[in-house]
């Protein structure tokens, strides 16, 4: 069959980043079948491959789902730029990974043996770095929990400091004496 439209880095598919809930659901419908080998050597380079980007959001990192359809053996490899410096490689179907805010990353999806699958990418929430951190209000005890903020550290990586429970994933807020 003839190679998809996605084969080469230079011709990436974007993948729009959703909220962690939405995916796999928003996944796009994909195949390695017709692919051919385009990876590094460091990371399985014997797999076929298709070519994916992601724009970073302020969240700073993303979370690609892989759902196999025939593709077996899968997993991907994340590049800052078509050829450029490696920032991830894991075989299986969930990755995260840093995004930095403003930044395009090529993800290289590949599967040992080609076949059809879904793919979906997920941003981290808005504030999981402490730069993004979101402002929590004061108000008086009296009128707490109703005027709580909805909230998830659903897709959220790690960035805690050491010492401090620093095996969860997080996300920052702040308070502000002066409202």
């Amino acid at each position: 069959s003839a190679a998809p439209s996605n084969n080469e880095c230079t011709y990436a598919t974007n993948l729009p980043l959703y909220n962690y809930e939405d995916c796999p659901a928003n996944g796009y419908n994909a195949t390695t079948l017709g692919a051919t080998l385009n990876g590094s050597p460091a990371c399985n380079n014997t797999a076929v491959d298709v070519w994916y980007y992601v724009y970073g959001g302020q969240g700073a990192a993303a979370t690609v789902r892989l759902t196999p359809g025939t593709a077996s053996g899968m997993g991907i490899q994340v590049l800052a730029g078509c050829g450029g410096s490696p920032v991830y490689c894991g075989t299986g179907n969930t990755h995260s990974f840093p995004v930095p805010y403003g930044s395009s990353y090529y993800v290289r999806v590949f599967s040992t043996t080609p076949g059809t699958f879904s793919i979906c990418a997920s941003a981290a929430p808005s504030n999981n770095e402490c730069t993004y951190a979101t402002h929590l209000p004061l108000y008086d005890y009296n009128d707490c929990p109703a005027n709580g903020y909805n909230a998830t550290t659903l897709g959220a990586t790690l960035n805690g400091s050491p010492g401090c429970n620093n095996t969860d994933v997080d996300v920052w807020y702040y308070v502000s004496g002066n409202q």
